[in-house]
């Protein structure tokens, strides 16, 4: 066997969520089973970024490059374009897995340029994954439980319906809150996952209960920052608030808690805005779609699945946004026969 045979890296980009994480995992344990790898590069990337993190990967020499759970971001995409077309002239494989409905948009591109897409919109990444390499990994029962974690975090599922693996899954999401931007924390515990087999560490359980203090703190935030109530919505202005990497587990968690759509506008940066929407279990409403419907008027990119979604624009559009919202919570008035679930 040659050097470069021994040697065989790939580079795994994933999204730093549950879903993108436990997906990293079972890729990686894959690639080392099946003798198709000795090591991974893993990098942490949200989609507007990817650009950023092609770029530093670009130096490095590896022969199969993932993208997991990763969704188009509009404002960066011909950054990643030229990235992808660079790579594939140094003769990289690249496979692309996601589940977000934005990543359509580019199917055609990715598939002429040589990417391998595969895409669900029924599956999260986490449940494409399983069913394409569980069943060859070192350990097809631990990481199928791995990727069960993946899909009760990403599709937001009640205690009632995840079951058993809910604590685990909160106990794994507020270790992640603990330092939303602690990439090393995100890198060693897909290595946990794949090198120890243990899902839950000691490391683990310490962040998640300093997140939840710092939950339980935020939460009663939100509460005097309601700026509109309705019976199926609220509105919720962040923008002078640091809660950057709690926004989105905060929405979530309050739209189950009052069975109504939360929109959260909270500001990334001097001269942005980000308008972050949570769809509660018990209501039928495709957030991605509106936010979509929206999104030209605003000038904003947008991205997520139906019942999480994100808009990102100017902060010069904030009262046009609560009247946009406005208008959405009177047209469900109308819909309030259909809105909610059945049984539910």
């Amino acid at each position: 066997m040659s050097v470069k045979e021994r040697n065989r890296t790939i580079g795994i980009v994933t999204h730093g969520d549950l879903d993108g994480l436990t997906s990293a995992a079972i890729v990686y344990d894959y690639m080392l089973t099946t003798n198709r790898c000795t090591r991974a590069v893993l990098e942490i990337s949200q989609p507007y970024i990817l650009h950023r993190i092609l770029n530093k990967l670009f130096s490095l020499s590896f022969e199969e490059l993932y993208f997991l759970d990763l969704a188009l971001d509009e404002n960066s995409w011909l950054k990643v374009a030229n990235h992808i077309k660079s790579l594939l002239i140094r003769g990289v494989r690249i496979t692309w897995i996601d589940h977000h409905e934005t990543t359509l948009y580019i199917s055609d591109a990715l598939r002429e340029v040589g990417v391998r897409l595969v895409h669900s919109l029924r599956e999260c990444t986490s449940e494409i994954v399983e069913r394409l390499y569980c069943s060859h990994t070192s350990s097809p029962s631990f990481f199928s439980t791995l990727a069960h974690i993946g899909k009760v975090s990403d599709k937001n599922l009640p205690p009632e319906v995840a079951g058993k693996i809910f604590k685990i899954v909160k106990t794994l999401e507020y270790s992640l809150l603990a330092s939303p931007g602690d990439i090393y924390f995100k890198k060693k515990l897909v290595e946990t996952w794949v090198f120890r087999k243990e899902l839950i560490t000691s490391e683990i359980e310490r962040r998640a209960k300093e997140a939840d203090l710092k939950m339980r703190t935020l939460h009663k935030l939100l509460a005097e920052k309601v700026i509109l109530s309705t019976p199926y919505l609220e509105v919720i202005d962040l923008r002078e608030e640091n809660v950057r990497g709690y926004v989105g587990k905060l929405a979530s968690e309050r739209a189950e808690s009052t069975n109504k759509i939360i929109f959260v506008i909270f500001t990334p940066s001097p001269h942005e805005i980000v308008l972050t929407a949570r769809v509660p279990s018990t209501i039928n409403f495709n957030i991605l779609a509106y936010l979509t419907e929206i999104s030209g008027e605003l000038h904003g990119s947008r991205g997520g699945h139906p019942k999480a979604a994100s808009l990102r624009t100017s902060s010069l559009h904030f009262q046009r946004i609560l009247k946009l919202i406005q208008g959405l919570s009177e047209k469900l008035e109308h819909y309030q026969g259909t809105l909610f679930k059945p049984n539910l």
